[in-house]
């Protein structure tokens, strides 16, 4: 995960989020637009969804339940919320 910031057209900051193969280096998949920086990023069990969490959110750390029904969220307060996650 490479979080350096870019600048766009625009001038103003952004923070990409780039992926890349472990295996050769290389870049598979950049997901572009955030305006902050990524504290916290996990893949489901399943390896079919990216969950990102920013400093818009006072968490600290993500994590999918095995079964991918469900996501936690840990809160720098202590606690913890526990969402379904609803396929569409």
């Amino acid at each position: 995960m490479d979080q350096r910031p870019k600048r766009d057209k625009q001038d103003d900051l952004q923070f990409n989020i780039r992926l890349f193969n472990l295996d050769n280096t290389q870049q598979v998949a950049e997901i572009k637009g955030h305006n902050d920086p990524s504290y916290s990023i996990s893949f489901s069990p399943d390896n079919k969804s990216l969950f990102n969490l920013d400093n818009t959110h006072a968490s600290s750390s993500i994590s999918f339940s095995p079964d991918n029904k469900s996501i936690a969220i840990g809160g720098s307060d202590g606690y913890v919320i526990i969402n379904e996650i609803k396929k569409s």
